[in-house]
């Protein structure tokens, strides 16, 4: 089932358990949180900065990747 956007982003998949992509996303999901939780930020940062320190960790860990590959491949099987 895929929902309707007004955003102008391409409507998202409701979540389907039989589906390997939506599995995996699930579990880099729970990577991203225990790589972000690990992070040390400095005392006293702002949001901003302490968003770009996790992003550069995530980064480095080859999480976001794998998350925009899972992310890229869900978008193409959707316009088969």
């Amino acid at each position: 089932m895929t929902s309707t956007s007004t955003s102008g982003y391409p409507p998202t998949s409701q979540f389907d358990g039989q589906n390997e992509r939506h599995r995996h996303l699930v579990d880099l999901a729970i990577e991203a949180e225990q790589v972000a939780v690990a992070v040390a930020l400095p005392e006293g940062v702002g949001f901003q900065q302490a968003r770009k320190i996790i992003r550069a960790e995530l980064d480095r860990s080859g999480t976001t990747e794998a998350i925009n590959v899972e992310v890229a491949g869900l978008l193409g099987e959707r316009t088969r």
